[in-house]
């Protein structure tokens, strides 16, 4: 194994804030099997599905995206809380691949 490029290290509970100037928590579940998310009054529970970012929770027409310390939710094709920071730095650790000879 070689070291590859690093990955940011999510914690199970993240305050996010929002470019719209609301904050939005995520709370992922022990494996980061599901994740509820809380913004603006609204909350959902949303199970992890497979994706090309580092995590996304989705079900029916909602949908968390979490890419190292940004976050963002949609539902029904709409963006309810976009371009979200973490409020705090999240750590990185550096994602390990296999060689390849």
């Amino acid at each position: 194994m070689s070291p590859g490029l690093e990955t940011t290290v999510l914690p199970a509970t993240i305050e996010y804030a929002c470019e719209d100037g609301r904050t939005m928590r995520v709370e992922r579940a022990a494996g980061a099997t599901s994740a509820t998310v809380s913004l603006g009054g609204n909350r959902w529970t949303l199970p992890r599905v497979e994706s090309a970012a580092q995590e996304k929770y989705a079900q029916a027409s909602t949908a968390l995206y979490l890419e190292g310390d940004i976050a963002f939710i949609e539902s029904d094709g709409r963006v309810l809380g976009g371009n979200c920071r973490s409020a705090v730095a999240l750590p990185k650790a550096p994602t390990m691949r296999p060689y390849n000879f």
